[in-house]
């Protein structure tokens, strides 16, 4: 099966960002966000360089990236804030969306199913956005 080279890259991580966005109702290039159509807009709005997700790119479409957490006490406090993190796992080799913080376990969807929890001591880095409104303004937690 033929598959696109930037999407195959960073498939997991792209998918766990759509998942964010689908979350909040955003669209892609005029489409309900999923991972096809955000790596499509992705293609045409600078989401990638050298193969490499740009986590500043998808702005325009709802999430402003705060940067990288590598410090999971950190990572789960951004969590309870109400922002999205993108976990690393499985030896820096899955990206997964964190929902939840349960004890010392992060409470996860996972774009390929291998598992929906994951501890602390399994993830290695967090990229942490927070939501924008529809005119870019920051949002609470309280406001979803």
């Amino acid at each position: 099966q033929m598959c696109i080279r930037d999407r195959c890259q960073v498939g997991c991580l792209m998918s766990s960002v759509s998942m964010a966005l689908a979350d909040m109702g955003s669209t892609c290039g005029g489409q309900s966000c999923n991972p096809g159509t955000l790596n499509a807009w992705l293609r045409t709005h600078g989401g990638y360089e050298i193969n490499l997700f740009v986590w500043e790119s998808v702005e325009p479409l709802g999430l402003h990236y705060l940067g990288k957490f590598y410090n999971t006490e950190e990572i789960a406090d951004q969590i309870q804030q109400g922002r999205i993190a993108i976990i690393n796992v499985n030896n820096k080799s899955h990206w997964v969306i964190a929902d939840e913080v349960r004890g010392t376990n992060f409470i996860v969807r996972d774009p390929n199913n291998h598992s929906d929890i994951y501890a602390f001591e399994g993830v290695s880095e967090a990229g942490v956005f927070s939501k924008l409104s529809l005119n870019n303004e920051f949002l609470s937690s309280n406001d979803f």
